[in-house]
């Protein structure tokens, strides 16, 4: 007992002695592996270097370590030798961006090292299992971030758990190296408490380094993202397009881009939005990695980033890219305290044998980038096909929104009833704690048919009158959702879609169609202001009513100016067998020059102010 209670204070000097050592490993370790994973200056060549570096040195000190050990040293001053060798193996499994053969290589080394210490008993089952299962503990420490707030609790049972599977298998001779009880036992508490400190340490040691090294591209990021990358990009994306040809291979192109990222800038600013972008490349990286296949990401533009992925259709690509699509929105970004959430969009392409250039198939993953951005954003589209919707995106997003409603009123009728309702599109502020006009009108029609039903589902409200903005208008998919809405058995029993801008001719002919198909009636909106009879006569034809708002006028016409206006629309609107709806009606002299002029629909804060659909 004296002699056993004599050793403990060595004990513990060996145990500072090994976390000192390993935590200087770990620092100079881990300062080279941020440096060749994430320095985007290093050439590939220089890269292919370093990463050899980092496997090779743990497996050339663990190996030198123990065999100085094996040679030069014996009894229980050996014991620390032994446990670095084997911490200084384990080290690289902390880490990720490593390829499968580098993996591979790292834990041939590990078995390695378990075989030459267990080389006398290696074929029995407890050391083979015990080689399992600690091959198991590795797979845990590689994943080790992912565990949270067990992180504490996790690290000490895999720091045990390697130390008992490693010194309770030890046979008693191994290469004329005596192992004795207390050895195994100074072994086992030596290498616990060291691996669980220095994982600790490690832990806090890089969540600095990668925060201090987010914070040196946060603030040159303007930098980072200068012409030259655009140009190397179209240079290099020329080579893949002639070899591509020249090979007869597949290409396919993917552009890529972070929504409302304008919003991002504006709510938390410009240092936090390039804190999200970095956060998304790597997001976007740390995804593709895990992939075995040939790829290039670029970043070129404030928030797009474009990726080729040679020999590969978009067939093949797709999975890809919905895993990187999933990962960008389960993510949260942090800058100052805050988590920022985004989402990101996407558009894909290959390709063509019509293709002149690299240029042709560059427009048309834009195309399709551009189609999922204006369909409601969040979305992935292949050759402008909508190939990718998160449903429960679109709830939460619902959240955001409401219709606020206001009536328009038929006073050809005894009690003014209300004729139908105007649904307008507020955001709640969280700061002001109100609903106020959005930055974008330009929400998906999806969204736009989960708000619809919520009107319905809340209140009696079964004529709908809903805005559409000028590209909302002129897109197709928008028209097909919104009219199969309105034709489906939990539709409302009208709908009528208003538009500020017109459109060129063509498209309002070719759109105004579709909705009149499906019943759904098109009325303009601020005529005689916004927009004049020169501009709005052609469309006419194809819609079926107008609107006046008398609010755009009245601080530059006077009552007789007003009135001439308002008569001259309504005539329009008679001789065009169209309806006629004035707007800004808002007291007793409003509403009896309405009737004077023979209107028979009138909307203003005379009837109500727009109020939530309760």
């Amino acid at each position: 007992m004296p002699n056993s209670l004599g050793l403990v204070p060595l004990t513990i000097v060996r145990i500072i002695v090994a976390c000192f050592f390993s935590i200087g490993f770990v620092s100079y370790y881990q300062r080279y592996w941020i440096d060749t994973f994430t320095n985007q200056k290093l050439s590939p060549r220089t890269q292919m270097w370093r990463r050899g570096y980092l496997l090779v040195l743990p497996i050339l000190l663990s190996g030198t370590i123990y065999l100085a050990t094996t040679l030069t040293l014996a009894g229980e001053a050996a014991v620390i030798y032994y446990n670095w060798s084997l911490f200084v193996l384990v080290v690289p499994f902390f880490y990720q961006k490593f390829g499968r053969v580098e993996l591979g290589i790292q834990v041939l080394a590990f078995v390695l090292l378990w075989y030459v210490r267990h080389a006398p008993n290696f074929t029995t089952f407890p050391v083979l299992g015990g080689l399992v299962a600690a091959c198991g503990i590795l797979a845990v420490l590689k994943n080790l971030q992912r565990f949270g707030g067990y992180y504490w609790f996790v690290s000490c049972l895999c720091s045990l758990g390697m130390a008992l599977l490693f010194w309770l298998t030890v046979p008693a001779h191994t290469l004329g190296a005596h192992t004795t009880p207390q050895m195994i036992q100074e072994g086992i508490f030596m290498f616990t408490v060291m691996l669980v400190f220095v994982l600790l340490y490690w832990e806090r040691l890089a969540r600095v380094d990668i925060n201090n090294y987010h914070m040196q591209q946060i603030a040159n990021y303007d930098q980072m993202t200068s012409s030259d990358t655009l140009e190397t990009y179209q240079h290099e994306l020329t080579d893949f397009f002639t070899q591509a040809r020249a090979e007869k291979r597949a290409l396919t192109l993917v552009s890529l881009d972070i929504d409302h990222f304008k919003q991002v800038n504006e709510q938390f600013g410009h240092l936090a939005g390039n804190a999200v972008l970095i956060g998304v490349a790597a997001t976007i990286d740390d995804t593709l990695q895990k992939f075995d296949v040939e790829q290039k990401m670029y970043r070129t533009g404030g928030e797009e980033f474009n990726i080729v992925f040679p020999g590969r259709t978009p067939a093949q690509v797709l999975p890809i890219i919905r895993e990187c699509w999933q990962a960008v929105r389960k993510r949260e970004y942090s800058y100052a305290q805050r988590q920022i959430a985004v989402t990101m969009s996407a558009g894909m392409t290959a390709i063509a044998p019509t293709d002149i250039s690299i240029d042709d198939a560059y427009k048309r993953a834009d195309d399709s980038l551009y189609k999922s951005k204006r369909t409601g954003r969040d979305i992935i589209s292949v050759n402008q096909e909508v190939i990718a919707i998160d449903q429960t995106t679109l709830v939460r997003d619902a959240a955001k929104f409401s219709f606020f409603a206001q009536g328009i009123y038929d006073i050809s009728q005894p009690g003014n009833p209300r004729f139908y309702n105007e649904l307008l599109l507020r955001t709640y502020d969280s700061i002001q704690q109100r609903w106020i006009l959005p930055d974008d009108f330009e929400i998906s029609a999806h969204l736009q048919t989960i708000l619809l039903r919520r009107v319905l589902e809340n209140s009696d409200l079964r004529n709908l009158n809903m805005n559409l903005t000028a590209a909302q208008f002129a897109d197709r998919d928008v028209a097909a959702v919104l009219t199969s809405f309105a034709a489906s058995a939990d539709g409302p029993d009208n709908m009528t879609v208003e538009i500020t801008d017109i459109l060129d001719l063509e498209t309002t002919r070719r759109i105004s169609a579709i909705y009149r198909s499906a019943g759904v009636k098109i009325l303009i909106d601020d005529v005689g202001s916004d927009n004049s009879f020169e501009l709005v006569h052609s469309a006419l034809r194809y819609v079926n009513g107008v609107k006046f708002a008398m609010q755009n006028l009245r601080k530059t016409n006077n009552p007789e100016q007003m009135r001439e206006r308002i008569q001259f629309w309504v005539n329009v609107a008679r001789d065009n067998q169209m309806s006629f709806v004035l707007e800004g009606v808002e007291n007793d002299a409003d509403l009896a020059m309405a009737h004077e002029l023979g209107v028979a629909y009138v909307q203003g804060y005379k009837f109500g102010k727009p109020a939530a659909v309760e």
